[in-house]
């Protein structure tokens, strides 16, 4: 198997509940993301999904009922 085929295996092994994302952020916030990520022991991404979901978290707890339907259905799959 050539390592390219063994990569592609790796990642479908792997990804099965994720999802990647490539972007570009500013350098400040990309070392707040490192020293962050470093000081609580985590991986960076890890501390980008705690970040995002306890924000979503705070965001729907402050909206109606309503509003919180239409947000989940907005975007599920």
């Amino acid at each position: 198997m050539s390592s390219s085929a063994r990569q592609a295996a790796f990642r479908k092994s792997h990804l099965k509940d994720r999802s990647r994302l490539n972007l570009l952020i500013d350098h400040q916030a990309k070392l707040a993301l490192t020293r962050l990520a470093k000081h609580q022991d985590v991986t960076q991404g890890h501390l980008l999904e705690q970040l995002i979901l306890e924000r979503q978290l705070l965001e729907t707890y402050r909206m109606s009922t309503k509003e919180r339907n239409a947000y989940y259905v907005s975007l599920t799959p």
